[in-house]
């Protein structure tokens, strides 16, 4: 294998190839669960935004698309 460059180094470089993809796959993971939770607090927020707005505006209506609703 040594001829056709299959050496020691060659080999090691492999591993550490992989070890990095490990490693980004292992952070990729942690931002999309980062990320997730972020969107979940955002969702709660906006909700509670427009409950905020309905209740103020509630005889009102038109006004809501002043705000998005």
């Amino acid at each position: 294998m040594a001829q056709r460059g299959g050496s020691a180094d060659f080999v090691a470089g492999g591993r550490v190839k992989a070890d990095t993809v490990e490693t980004l796959d292992v952070e990729q993971e942690a931002l999309k669960a980062d990320l997730k939770a972020a969107l979940a607090e955002l969702r709660t927020w906006r909700s509670e935004g427009r409950e905020i707005v309905k209740l103020a505006y509630r005889d009102e209506k038109e006004k809501w698309v002043e705000f998005g609703i």
